[in-house]
């Protein structure tokens, strides 16, 4: 069973938070370096137990609320009970980061056959990573309006979420979507993941050629390998796709003495649709979509959470390519970026992972219009828990967009 390594992980959360020490609060711990999984399954967990041992009303108001979360912040652990809600934050993160929908199910039911939406919405607190499954869950709840849903049910509109997210990805997002894993064996100052772990996380996902593919192009002899490695085995794939999209849209204009007098022709139709679709593509660029912000999913996903078996798209789908001919192509947005501001961008949208930056920069690259990029960027937002309108992500979003603006004005 593939598995991610836990020891020096704990070993390395331990030397962050309480060392030596025989208590710490929760703050503290929320303050260090720790992964976001961690902290969130350890303030939700404690903060089903205040209101369990208070006996807090389940509608009570935002003032009430806010006072008990202070409280959980406050909380105090002893060592040892520090140590063991640790150990079991770990275990239950290590197992949902490789098997995200079993193990997403049996935390929220327990095994039971049926659970209340009340005690859903608590466990759903708990979960950080692959936030898309929990966001479009919590949606279909809402649309359907039940105070009870049956494992079935969960297990089916899970299975169907994630499929359909999926479907809508590029290679190279398929391969960031193991990203979590990576930031967490960081923390044991690791940069590999087992191969073992990533080949049931995409089998999970129905994803077995997908994964062939990648395996075939590591060799069997890898045992573990980093993003950078994960994402340039998946890359040549896209790239031979894409490259032959290329090669079909420039063959009327390549290779003319075939067509004769006709084809000429044609080629001068192609030319001018070429033309009002390059038209279309500025008006688009003019009328700015707003970035959505973090927090509640926005209302096209929500619309899209079917009764049954919804449909969402989380991540933009694979991008049009810029149309050859006399259009001047897109320039390669890692220029328009000072360095400075790359660092700037790596430490703060990018949660310190140049090779994250370096991902999305080139799945960014691969965006023919400002209106695929602002969906692109809104749902990367969604997606990491970022404020799209905190300065440092404003001047991201400011560099995608200059890099569309920038090619209108040539």
């Amino acid at each position: 069973m593939g598995q991610l390594e836990t020891d020096a992980v704990l070993a390395g959360i331990v030397s962050e938070t309480i060392g030596e020490g025989e208590s710490i609060t929760l703050r503290s711990v929320r303050d260090a370096r720790v992964p976001h999984g961690i902290t969130k399954f350890l303030f939700a967990q404690t903060l089903e137990r205040y209101s369990h041992e208070r006996r807090v009303d389940p509608g009570h108001g935002p003032v009430v609320d806010a006072l008990l979360r202070t409280l959980v912040l406050e909380h105090r652990y002893d060592r040892g009970e520090y140590l063991a809600s640790l150990k079991a934050a770990i275990e239950f993160l290590t197992d949902y980061l490789v098997h995200p929908r079993e193990s997403l199910l049996r935390w929220i039911t327990e095994q039971r056959d049926k659970t209340s939406v009340a005690a859903l919405g608590s466990r759903i607190a708990a979960i950080h990573d692959y936030r898309y499954l929990t966001i479009l869950l919590s949606a279909w709840l809402r649309r359907r309006r039940m105070n009870v849903v049956t494992r079935e049910e969960l297990r089916t509109v899970i299975g169907a979420v994630d499929d359909r997210v999926v479907a809508k990805h590029s290679p190279d997002e398929l391969g960031l979507l193991a990203r979590p894993m990576f930031m967490f064996v960081r923390y044991g100052g690791s940069r590999e993941v087992p191969i073992s772990a990533l080949r049931e996380f995409y089998i999970e996902k129905k994803l077995d050629t997908f994964w062939d593919g990648i395996q075939q192009r590591l060799g069997p002899g890898v045992q573990s390998v980093t993003l950078a490695g994960l994402l340039d085995a998946i890359r040549p794939e896209g790239e031979e796709a894409r490259g032959k999209k290329e090669e079909a849209r420039s063959l009327p204009d390549s290779v003319p003495a075939l067509s004769g007098r006709g084809g000429q022709e044609t080629g001068g139709k192609e030319q001018e649709a070429r033309g009002k679709e390059q038209q279309a593509r500025s008006k688009e660029q003019e009328a700015e979509p707003a970035v959505i912000p973090a927090g509640d999913p926005p209302p096209e996903l929500v619309e899209t959470v079917a009764s049954a078996e919804p449909r969402a798209q989380v991540v933009a789908p694979e991008p049009p390519l810029p149309p050859p001919g006399p259009f001047p192509p897109l320039p390669d947005l890692s220029s328009l970026i000072p360095v400075e501001n790359r660092a700037v961008f790596v430490n703060t949208v990018f949660g310190r992972d140049a090779d994250y930056y370096t991902a999305v920069i080139a799945s960014l690259n691969g965006i023919a219009t400002w209106k695929d990029a602002a969906l692109f960027l809104s749902q990367f937002y969604l997606s990491n828990g970022l404020d799209p309108f905190a300065d440092e992500v404003v001047e991201f979003t400011d560099a995608v967009h200059h890099r569309y603006d920038y090619a209108s004005r040539r």
